[in-house]
């Protein structure tokens, strides 16, 4: 239990916690870790459809259906680079504008 033991959740009327994960939910966690994982190798500022080529290629490595990947924003210049986020009840992985962190 978190925290505590099964009767913290007792006491306090709340339903034990389950933490199996479906097979589905372990997909989604392997979805994020490669793509964040990938972008993160860059060190640099990714264009977004650098960002949203490395997502789909994620989707079809952990084999997930019904994932979508969408370019989202306004892309200027404070914010040129691609970010990444999960939406999870959607199943989209956007990618969203991101200043460049890595210009010195």
């Amino acid at each position: 239990m978190f925290p505590g033991d099964e009767k913290t959740s007792a006491a306090l009327g709340l339903a034990e916690l389950d933490s199996t994960l479906s097979a589905y939910d372990k997909n989604v966690i392997a979805l994020q870790d490669e793509a964040t994982n990938e972008v993160s190798k860059f060190n640099a500022c990714l264009e977004p459809e650098v960002v949203a080529d490395i997502l789909r290629q994620a989707i079809r490595d952990v084999d997930i259906d019904g994932w979508t990947v969408e370019i989202v924003g306004p892309y200027m210049d404070g914010q040129p680079c691609g970010s990444i986020e999960f939406l999870l009840d959607e199943r989209v992985a956007k990618v969203r504008p991101l200043p460049d962190i890595f210009a010195s």
